[in-house]
């Protein structure tokens, strides 16, 4: 039999919520017709947990329903490069691209790169965040 000491470990343990720490990267373009907000995990790879895309008057959320719903298909982070491929929500065929790439010197960093919404444009992009 478990010591009450170990059972008590366990019960707290059990009701314990999960640790969620998340960054957020927040991309635009120079027009502001683009706003980009993706929320990662920190984990050892690349999760995408929640994000929010304006492309003029069009604003989707992940998990959104209906004809703008869109769901991350593939995400990927390495060697100074983001590349995230977002679907329907299906996951039927790839509906937008982000690519971005992340270079530092000393304290001064810069992530720049493109977004794609396909079917509307392809856009420049900068960014800030983890």
């Amino acid at each position: 039999m478990l010591p009450r000491f170990a059972l008590l470990v366990l019960a707290f343990s059990a009701m314990a919520p999960a640790a969620h720490a998340t960054g957020t990267i927040t991309c635009v373009d120079q027009d502001d017709r683009v706003a980009l907000e993706l929320s990662i995990g920190t984990l050892p790879v690349l999760k995408v947990v929640g994000g929010s895309i304006a492309v003029d008057d069009r604003m989707i959320s992940i998990g959104d329903e209906g004809a703008d719903a869109f769901a991350v298909g593939q995400a990927f982070r390495a060697d100074g490069r983001l590349m995230v491929d977002f679907t329907d929500s299906n996951i039927e065929a790839v509906t937008a691209r982000l690519r971005l790439e992340e270079t530092g010197e000393a304290r001064d960093f810069v992530t720049a790169g493109t977004f794609q919404l396909v079917g509307t444009g392809a856009y420049a992009v900068t960014c800030v965040g983890p």
